[in-house]
């Protein structure tokens, strides 16, 4: 029987070579990972940009893959950090509100209305989660749209999120 050479434990796990426990081969390489930090990211910041495209792709399947294990990771990091979810509404709705047109009338209002109207009645009728859309984003990398009925769509919300902030030939590879 081992018994960890740092600790004199024989209950833990060891790997199958070496006289030191999983447990503190772990805390050794969580000290060398903190002593080294900054090294250790402008590894990773170099990586990144000379292979921002592969790892995009490699992040991109990996959430494509794993559609439900993110959603809950995300739903659970909002959910322990209400303010900076807070944060996040208040950003969107002053984007929102800073791509509405002055010009827009109490009828283009009621439009936007209707648009959220309906999205509720599809939902509450046959239970698919509808999203209002904006054709051309708000906040788009190339182009950004304005907040009005014209540019506004209900499609499903897996539709919405898979289309992200994108729109017509800009679309994700």
């Amino acid at each position: 029987m081992k018994v960890c050479i740092k600790c004199d434990s024989s209950e833990n796990d060891f790997p199958k070579v070496g006289n030191i426990c999983r447990l503190c081969l772990a805390s050794i390489e969580k000290k060398r990972r903190e002593k080294k930090r900054d090294e250790i990211n402008a590894q990773r910041r170099n990586y990144y940009l000379e292979n921002t495209e592969k790892v995009l792709s490699r992040n991109k399947k990996y959430q494509d893959d794993n559609r439900d294990k993110v959603r809950k990771i995300n739903r659970d990091y909002y959910h322990s950090d209400p303010e900076r979810r807070q944060s996040y509404q208040n950003a969107r709705r002053k984007r929102v509100k800073l791509q509405t047109p002055k010009w827009l009338t109490k009828n283009d209002f009621k439009k936007i209305e209707m648009l959220y109207t309906i999205s509720r009645f599809i939902k509450k009728n046959t239970g698919v989660e509808m999203a209002v859309d904006h054709i051309v984003p708000l906040n788009g990398k190339y182009v950004s749209g304005f907040n009005m009925p014209e540019n506004m769509q209900v499609i499903t919300k897996l539709e919405n999120e898979q289309k992200g902030n994108f729109h017509g030939s800009e679309r994700r590879r």
